[in-house]
Parts: structure tokens; C-alpha cells; sequence
């Protein structure tokens, strides 16, 4: 598996500020966002929003959550999201979703 045989670098925060500053200091090439953030004032949907705004569209978007059935996977993706996962994250489709991207 490729994940395994190559290194990633990952930054993993706790709330959307601190995803936003990373965001402006990096040029990361995926966002995985869970979209139940303990946050009150953003969820994924606005975090995904706003990183759209700063980065675009040339970083793959992926939806994280365990609002799981097709209504959520519709939802996600018409929202502008490029991807969705439940969680818990099952590492095999996690790396066979990079490997599809060239990653």
C-alpha cells in the first residue's frame, strides 16, 4: 500500500482558527475536514468555505464525519466537497483515495 511505503506529513488541529492560520502558512494538497466541529460558531461546511476562499479549488476537499447514507455523501458533495469518508477513517479507502489522485 502506498500510504505505508511513502511519508506524509500531517498537521492535525483542534479548531477551525488554528486550521485557517496552518492554511495560510502551507499549501497542503488535502484537506480532510470533519464537519462536527465543537465549535460554535463554524462547522465543516464553513471551514470548507473558507479555505475555498483563501486556496481555491486545487486542494482536494474531503468530507469527514459519521453522518453516515447517501442523503450525507450527496449533501457533502454538493456543498463542494470532492470526497467523503465516515468515520472511523478505514485506512485501506483513505489510501486507495490518495493513490486515485496522484497523491
Amino acid at each position: 500500500m502506498k500510504l505505508l511505503e511513502r511519508i506524509y506529513t500531517i498537521d492535525a488541529v483542534e479548531t477551525a482558527n488554528e486550521a485557517f492560520e496552518l492554511a495560510d502558512k502551507n499549501d497542503y494538497k488535502v484537506y480532510l475536514i470533519d464537519i462536527n466541529l465543537n465549535d460554535p460558531d463554524i462547522d465543516g461546511f464553513g471551514v470548507l468555505n473558507e479555505l475555498k476562499q483563501k486556496k481555491g479549488n486545487d486542494p482536494i476537499y474531503i468530507a469527514y464525519t459519521n453522518f453516515i447514507g447517501t442523503n450525507w455523501v450527496k449533501t457533502c458533495l454538493e456543498a463542494g466537497f470532492d470526497h467523503y469518508l465516515s468515520k472511523p477513517l478505514d485506512l485501506k479507502t483513505f489510501s486507495k483515495l490518495l493513490e486515485n489522485q496522484g497523491l
